[in-house]
């Protein structure tokens, strides 16, 4: 019912909010919540003609006095319901609480259904027992008088014991009335609308003395595109006219023409007498009640009894209107309670539809609820208890976890994200993002929060800024290289002119010097400064060389590739073929060499050329890694076996290593840890470079002196697959 007032006495400001919030969208008018029993009290008793419809009183409460006290005063000034509530349900609480006589009794925390439908009946039988009271003192006082008039005069006391008959007769009646309201509101808990209606025009049917029944909703005051519901007893004896039949009875002329023109009850208790039309093949009427079910103006349904053994009277439309109106009551109910079902359920897969944790958390910071990807987080099961708990609680932890503490510190004023290191894997990051949500004085009501891995985000960033600077390179290795190849070309075209000039010029100077041993060049001796000479030529020959090279290299990363033609190979024999090329070199360096690749390998699509050169590269560095006796280089292939295949390809040696600070830029142009002379860090900048290419995921692993694996993954197509290669394995 509209504009009905409720009093909220809860010292949890959010839960009175909570409350509040939900009691205001049902259409109630709430009252400003008070936290302690002395104020409610006071609010009673300063204005009682302004009286609260309802009650609802926390048990515990700030201040001296508790719930169920404060209740027992309020008791003392007036009759309003008070439904308890407690976060608590010990026996001797509930025993004090029985003491008050409360109309309910609601465990915290509250759930929205769970409020109004309590409120909703509480609110229902106070209505029915201020009825009850009103009619019991109505006919006390009645009795009174007719036993005034008895003893007064004695003429009379007959038609006064008949009179008297008739008023009890009819106060049973109404009792009747608010015994079967009760019965429909709690059958209506537990059945379908469907078997709700029915219910009703059963008992209105019994109640009325009638022998059949008939109720149709109608909208816009026209009827309903659902079939009526007929009594039991009509269906089983009398009426088995279609649906089709039944609708023109509504129309001008027709049995239920007039009460939906008229709006209002009608009644024929000499049907014979009047002119309107049955349709064909309709039981015979004798009796006629039909009363409109009107809401605001609106007519939601109309109800019709028909063939009582005695005439119908306003009382039987009284009975009719009470328990029609109920049932449509009740099933606006329904429907608005399974609106909000599915509504829930709506959101629940919306929610669970998120790939990403999501938590929505109250204003504390506990945890209200979670979608099914925070379940699989957190590695709980879903009927697992988290309402109101910390989400670090649900880690077992007694703090926030690391690189949290901050949202927890300033829950209400943090809002935006943070990023931290993974709480499962140190190798990826997280990204948090909380947002909340606050009421019109803005009060935080709950912070929604959401987990998002953005470790591929990252390595998409570095890629995209690599490439960026890949591009500023090409530009300038285009310019630089040309000035540098210029003169280097000139160097490396005179040094065998230098090498025959000097030799000429040496060969002059040894004809000529009889005995070498006394002949000193800038203070050395002969035979030392001629052998520095011919040093001398031969490193400027090598750093010119070397200067060709790393041009080239520059040339060869910056470059765009010409890929390969991308076609189906099988991998077992082209890694052989790889290995008949490098295998010397690898076998130089360590002393063991192991292969180990998977029988059953499909057929891989791919760029064999950048495969080939990823490989190599790896198997060349994996061998001057080694700095020890035993040492060794391991080359594994497999298959993982997953919704998504992957074929992995894996480098492994026990050479030096490397600590974390090397492993992070290794794949930077450039970066070495070779000796001078040994290397110009680009290899594994091309590597990197490929394996994007090939839309693979290259993995480190490395402890420095223990030393290091390279692994490349890389998704299979399942069509590629034999049905045998996706089945698991035994043993």
């Amino acid at each position: 019912m509209k504009n009905q007032t409720i009093l909220i006495v809860e010292d949890d400001s959010v839960s009175a909010a909570q409350m509040v919030r939900i009691l205001s969208k049902f259409g109630y008018a709430v009252l400003p919540p008070i936290s302690t029993g002395e104020h409610a009290i006071a609010a009673i008793r300063s204005n009682p003609s302004k009286l609260p419809d309802l009650v609802l009183m926390d048990i515990q409460l700030e201040g001296e006095m508790d719930g169920i006290h404060a209740a027992e005063q309020i008791r003392e000034i007036t009759n309003v319901p008070i439904v308890f509530m407690s976060g608590h349900s010990h026996h001797s609480i509930i025993e004090r609480a029985k003491m008050v006589g409360p109309y309910g009794y609601l465990l915290k925390p509250v759930s929205s259904k769970e409020l109004i439908a309590t409120v909703e009946t509480v609110l229902h039988k106070h209505r029915i027992d201020l009825a009850v009271q009103n009619e019991k003192r109505s006919l006390e006082t009645n009795i009174d008088t007719l036993k005034q008039q008895i003893e007064h005069y004695g003429k009379g006391i007959v038609l006064a014991n008949r009179l008297l008959q008739e008023e009890i007769e009819d106060r049973k009646l109404r009792e009747r009335i608010l015994e079967t309201a009760l019965q429909l509101s709690r059958y209506a808990e537990q059945h379908s609308i469907d078997d709700l209606i029915q219910k009703a025009i059963d008992e209105i049917e019994l109640l009325t003395e009638s022998e059949l029944g008939f109720f149709l909703f109608v909208s816009e005051n026209e009827p309903s595109a659902s079939n009526p519901v007929l009594s039991s007893s009509t269906k089983k004896h009398s009426c088995k006219l279609p649906f089709q039949h039944i609708l023109p009875a509504t129309t001008k002329g027709g049995i239920l023409s007039e009460p939906m023109l008229k709006a209002r009850p009608m009644i024929y208790n000499q049907f014979a007498l009047v002119n309107l039309n049955l349709p064909e093949g309709h039981a015979e009427l004798k009796r006629l009640l039909t009363v409109p079910v009107i809401t605001d103006g609106t007519i939601n349904a109309i109800v019709a009894l028909a063939n009582k053994k005695n005439s119908y009277k306003q009382l039987d439309i009284t009975t009719v209107s009470t328990l029609a109106h109920l049932a449509c009551d009740l099933v606006q109910k329904k429907q608005m309670e399974e609106a909000l079902v599915e509504t829930e359920k709506t959101f629940r897969l919306i929610l669970d539809g998120i790939s990403d944790p999501i938590l929505l958390l109250d204003a504390n910071g506990g945890i209200q609820r979670m979608n099914q990807a925070a379940y699989r987080y957190f590695g709980i099961e879903q009927d697992t208890e988290i309402r109101g708990i910390r989400c670090y609680e649900v880690r077992k932890c007694s703090e926030p976890c690391e690189g949290c503490h901050l949202p927890f510190d300033f829950i209400e004023n943090f809002q935006g994200h943070y990023e931290r290191r993974s709480l499962h894997h140190q190798d990826r990051i997280e990204r948090i993002y909380i947002d909340h949500v606050q009421d019109d004085q803005g009060r935080l009501l709950a912070s929604i929060v959401r987990i998002t891995d953005i470790t591929e985000i990252r390595k998409t960033e570095r890629h995209l800024l690599q490439s960026e600077k890949l591009a500023s390179l090409g530009i300038l290795v285009a310019g630089v290289a040309h000035e540098i190849n210029n003169p280097n070309t000139f160097i490396l075209f005179n040094i065998p002119i230098l090498h025959r000039y000097f030799d000429a010029l040496l060969s002059i100077v040894d004809e000529s010097v009889k005995d070498p041993t006394d002949l000193q060049i800038l203070n050395k001796p002969y035979e030392s400064f001629r052998n520095d000479c011919l040093k001398t030529l031969d490193n400027i020959e090598n750093g010119s060389r070397r200067i060709n090279q790393i041009v080239s290299n520059l040339r060869e990363y910056v470059r765009e590739r010409d890929k390969g033609k991308v076609k189906a190979i099988q991998i077992k024999p082209f890694i052989e073929q790889i290995l008949s090329l490098c295998i010397g070199r690898i076998r130089k360096s360590v002393r063991t060499f192991e292969v180990n690749i998977a029988e059953d390998l499909p057929p891989f699509v791919t760029d064999s050329l950048a495969l080939e050169q990823i490989l190599i590269n790896l198997l060349i560095n994996a061998a001057q890694a080694s700095d020890k006796e035993d040492s060794w280089v391991k080359l594994s292939v497999f298959m993982l076996r997953t919704a998504q295949p992957k074929l992995v390809i894996q480098v492994q040696d026990n050479g030096c290593g490397m600590d974390v600070e090397t492993q992070k830029k290794i794949f930077q142009p450039f970066f070495t840890t070779k000796e001078i002379g040994e290397g110009t860090g680009i290899g594994l900048a091309i590597v990197d470079k490929l394996v994007m290419e090939l839309k693979g995921q290259i993995e480190v692993e490395s402890v420095k002196g223990q030393g290091s694996v390279f692994r490349l993954i890389f998704n299979v197509d399942p069509k590629t697959l034999e049905p045998s290669a996706l089945e698991p394995k035994v043993g």
